[in-house]
């Protein structure tokens, strides 16, 4: 059994803390070779200083407000502590959030039902704009897939794997004239991501959680590929915003209106105003009425 280093911090988690929602949406969307959920405990390969290990952020103490975290990466105590926090919305008070969601009588029930459900952020903004981009119209397992062949094509694997974890996800300066398409990607989005990587290695993009959410959200607006449903996606996720509706989602619209007749985007939008400035936090109350009751 691995021993917890001193060095390996413990996060304080605000209450009430749902672990079990986010480790469930996490899980359906663990990337194989690179992430994966284990009971209370999300795992993934992470890479800095060039150099590749593990991050392991065991969540079984949420109750108690805290989670444990581990990763062998040497001098990456606060590093680590900053990416967490921000994976899973450790500092957020979700009674207010909750309070104004409530106020609508179709949320009501829902948010009751999983009180301290909170947005499931990213170690790594870069991954999840290039995942985004890949789940554009494609199933989660679809795009679970593809961005796992990316992984194992341009990552930077482990000296030695560790059971399914073997590769990090590639940096964006692998990917801006990475053959993309023949990894099974269509042209335009594979496009897309080379244009994103070159954005982001030239500093013009910066993919900066909860910093130029609207002129960061128009700069992914531009980008040939890129539409509403994958910008907004990534705001909600990858930058933060409490507020990014992802109104054009399938899975929003059907809950809201029903399998055989999804309600509207524009239906949607005029709903939600009654949501704000937690519209974010309503796309995932609704994410999570799916699929076992966790995430869509």
């Amino acid at each position: 059994m691995t021993q917890h280093r001193e060095d390996d911090p413990t996060i304080a988690v605000r209450l009430p803390f749902h672990a079990m929602g986010i480790l469930a949406y996490l899980g359906v969307r663990a990337m194989p070779g690179v992430e994966e959920v284990v009971g209370m405990t999300y795992r993934r390969v992470v890479s800095r200083h060039g150099r590749a290990g593990i991050l392991s952020v065991d969540l079984s103490s949420a109750q108690r407000g805290r989670a444990d975290v581990r990763c062998d990466l040497p001098r990456s105590r606060v590093w680590v502590a900053d990416k967490v926090r921000a994976m899973v919305a450790a500092d957020t008070d979700v009674v207010p959030i909750e309070s104004v969601l409530a106020s609508d009588g179709r949320l009501k029930p829902i948010v009751s039902a999983q009180r301290g459900l909170r947005v499931a952020g990213t170690v790594d903004t870069f991954e999840l704009t290039v995942r985004a981009i890949l789940g554009q119209q494609v199933s989660v397992a679809g795009a679970r897939t593809l961005a796992a062949r990316l992984a194992a094509r341009y990552g930077m694997p482990l000296p030695s794997p560790r059971g399914s974890l073997r590769t990090s996800f590639p940096p964006p300066d692998l990917l801006v004239e990475a053959e993309i398409e023949r990894l099974g990607v269509t042209r335009s989005r594979a496009e897309a991501i080379r244009r994103v990587a070159g954005l982001v290695t030239s500093g013009e993009l910066q993919l900066t959680r909860g910093k130029r959410l609207s002129a960061t959200y128009e700069q992914l607006l531009a980008v040939k590929g890129i539409g509403p449903w994958t910008a907004s996606y990534v705001a909600l996720r990858a930058l933060g915003d409490p507020d990014a509706l992802v109104a054009g989602d399938l899975g929003v619209r059907q809950v809201l209106g029903n399998h055989a007749a999804p309600l509207s985007v524009a239906a949607v939008t005029r709903m939600a105003e009654s949501w704000r400035p937690f519209r974010g936090y309503a796309t995932v109350h609704l994410w999570a009425t799916l699929l076992r009751g966790w995430g869509t």
